[in-house]
Parts: C-alpha cells; sequence; structure tokens
C-alpha cells in the first residue's frame, strides 16, 4: 500500500486528464497504454506514475492526449535541471528563415520564438532586421545573445502572460504544440500575438503519420517523451485554427528536423535499428533492454512524421 508522503508526492507531479484538452469533449476513443516503463529527459530518468497512462483520441476534435501529465510545477522543476542537456543548437533554421522571408515579402520583420530554447531560431535570423524575442518556461543563459526585445516568461497556455502588447508578423510554435496543457488559451494567446495580416507557423508531431498507425500510437517514440502531452493530426489543427479564426494558407508533411543533425554513422546506426524493429518491435525492445539502446521505438528517417502549418491573422476579431 502506497503510504501518504507518496500519495502526496504523486498529487504534486502528476495530474489526471479525464477529458480533451482542446475542447472539453468527454467522448473518445482509446489507445492503449504508454508503452514506456519509465520517462528519460536530459540525463534524468523519471518514475512514471503508479497508474497507467493511457492514450485518449477525441471524437470530437480529433486530438489525442494522455491520461496522466506532470504538472507544471514538476515539469519547471525537471526542465530547470536538464535545460543544458535536453536539446541540441546545431540545427541552422535555414530553411525556416526563407520560408518567413517570402511570407512577409522583406527581410525586416518582426518574430516572436515561442519555445525559443538556447536562441537557435532567432540566432538564424539575427542578421534581419525587427524585433527578436522569445518565449519559454524557463531563460536559457545563450538566450540574450540573440533577443533584441522582449523575453516572455512562462507557457504559450498560460492564461494570463505578461508581455509588451505589441503583436508580431511571425510567430513561431516548432515543436511547441504537444507540450500544451490547455491547447485552445494556447491558440487564444497565439491569435493576439500575431500581427493583423501575420502569420503563426507551426510545427508538430503528425499523430496519423505511418509509424504510429502501423506499430499502435502507444508505441510511437514520441508519445513515450516526458515532455509531451498531446498529439495532432490535420483535423485537430484545423479544429482549433478555425475556432480561434485562423485561417489555414499552407499545409505540408516533413520529416522530423532533429533527423537532420545526424551524422553518417549516426544514420547507418539508426537504419540498423529500423530494420530490427521492421522485423520484430517486440525482439527490438528486447535487444534494446540488453544494451541500453534508449527508447521503445527507433526513430525512422524516411518517415514524414511532422506537421508544418501556416496560419494566417486576416483581421481582429470582433
Amino acid at each position: 500500500m502506497m503510504n501518504n508522503d507518496n500519495q502526496s508526492n504523486n498529487a504534486l507531479r502528476w495530474v489526471v486528464i479525464r477529458k480533451c484538452p482542446g475542447c472539453g469533449c468527454r467522448d473518445g476513443e482509446a489507445y492503449g497504454r504508454l508503452s514506456a516503463t519509465r520517462y528519460k529527459f536530459g540525463n534524468e530518468y523519471i518514475r512514471l506514475p503508479d497508474q497507467d497512462i493511457s492514450l485518449i483520441r477525441c471524437t470530437n476534435c480529433s486530438l489525442i492526449y494522455k491520461t496522466i501529465v506532470p504538472s507544471r510545477i514538476y515539469l519547471t522543476q525537471i526542465f530547470s535541471r536538464q535545460a543544458n542537456n535536453a536539446w541540441s543548437d546545431k540545427y541552422n533554421f535555414v530553411s525556416e528563415k526563407k520560408l518567413f522571408q517570402n511570407l512577409t515579402g522583406k527581410n525586416n520583420f518582426d518574430l516572436l520564438d515561442v519555445g525559443a530554447s538556447n536562441g537557435g531560431l532567432l540566432k538564424s535570423c539575427s542578421d534581419l532586421g525587427g524585433r527578436r524575442s522569445g518565449l519559454d518556461i524557463i531563460k536559457y543563459p545563450d538566450l540574450d545573445n540573440y533577443i533584441s526585445a522582449e523575453f516572455i516568461h512562462g507557457l504559450i497556455d498560460d492564461l494570463e502572460l505578461e508581455w509588451s502588447n505589441r503583436p508580431y508578423e511571425i510567430v513561431a510554435l516548432f515543436d511547441v504544440l504537444e507540450h500544451a496543457y490547455k491547447p485552445y488559451q494556447a491558440f487564444q494567446n497565439l491569435y493576439n500575438l500575431v500581427k493583423d495580416d501575420g502569420y503563426a507557423v507551426i510545427e508538430t508531431g503528425d499523430a496519423d503519420s505511418a509509424w504510429p498507425k502501423k506499430y499502435g500510437i502507444s508505441n510511437w517514440w514520441y508519445v513515450n517523451l516526458f515532455e509531451h502531452h498531446i498529439f495532432w493530426t490535420e483535423k485537430s489543427l484545423r479544429f482549433m485554427a478555425d475556432k480561434i479564426g485562423f485561417e489555414i494558407i499552407h499545409f505540408a508533411r516533413k520529416t522530423n528536423k532533429a533527423c537532420t543533425l545526424q551524422s553518417g554513422i549516426l544514420h547507418l546506426k539508426n537504419l540498423w535499428k529500423v530494420g530490427l524493429y521492421k522485423l520484430s518491435p517486440k525482439g527490438y525492445r528486447r535487444v534494446a533492454k540488453t544494451i541500453g539502446i534508449r527508447g521503445i521505438q527507433p526513430w525512422c528517417l524516411f518517415s514524414k512524421n511532422h506537421l508544418l502549418a501556416v496560419l494566417s491573422k486576416a483581421k481582429s476579431k470582433s
């Protein structure tokens, strides 16, 4: 039997989700239990709650969500401890910079990077004109080198963000929306942050992509991450954009940008993992457990497992 201290710790660390965090619907299709036996974030292993974590797909908006997620306080504690170990800053954001220039038609535009981390995206655009700002749950040490305007402390779905109230021509959310606790609030904040005739550029995992469809979403490496709470489909993104007042003017499926960071040797190693997993998922997990391969499923380098959407804000809501 769990003692009172453990029960109290669990209550502080984990939050039970009983309805769709996107639309509030209580009807959903069960997609099995999370396959991971523990989380890993940076260099830290995190014990899962005693209750199983299930995945539910909302029948109304098609958003997929976990039934138990870490509390905001617990998440912030882990992020603060592992800030320098969790993400790489090697990605160059060249294609994203070009996209921003094409959207605005100029080299002088105001940019807000939501989930700015250590400033990789802002760094790539530092030779262009305009305000450069970041939003994140913690302020990474290198971020001041690339911010020319404001740092907004918090999460994109905070009820009250403290910021300048000067909207941006481009608001970027690359690998951010899967972290949201309150997607509707996130999109409301996003609408306020974008200027009239400005754009929100979103990239996130595609829950309807090939690997989760073939092997089951509960086995997908992407859902077995500590910091990922909800999982988007084309339908759920369009549902939320329409509900808030955005128009999706571009939509595409693409590979995860992290895959481009791998060297030739790592590519070959990953191909070996993918081949073993395709041959026998159970065999892969046994081998992984034996030799210490991280995760229960490898990345597939050729899988288009992410969504890229450009949202246009034509005019303010009445």
